[in-house]
């Protein structure tokens, strides 16, 4: 005969697996950040000199420019 309190034990045991596989799987799948690394510049400012802009991902852009190839229109400084 099978105890109850080995049963609830056990299906407790199974529930905290599955959760904590959850877990792993949800933040192995965070994207990269778009930056590197983030500093504080003089007067507290955010300092991100020296870093790329991020570069566009193919669902971020629409299909008229895909198919246009399109660039973006930066102005020089």
């Amino acid at each position: 005969m099978v105890d109850p309190d080995q049963l609830v034990a056990a299906a407790a045991g199974a529930f905290a697996v599955a959760v904590l596989t959850a877990a792993v799987a949800v933040t192995a799948r965070r994207r990269p950040p778009a930056i590197g690394a983030v500093t504080m510049g003089p007067g507290g400012w955010v300092s991100l000199r020296g870093v790329r802009p991020p570069t566009l991902r193919p669902a971020d852009r629409p299909w008229w420019a895909r198919l246009l190839r399109a660039r973006r229109l930066v102005a020089a400084r």
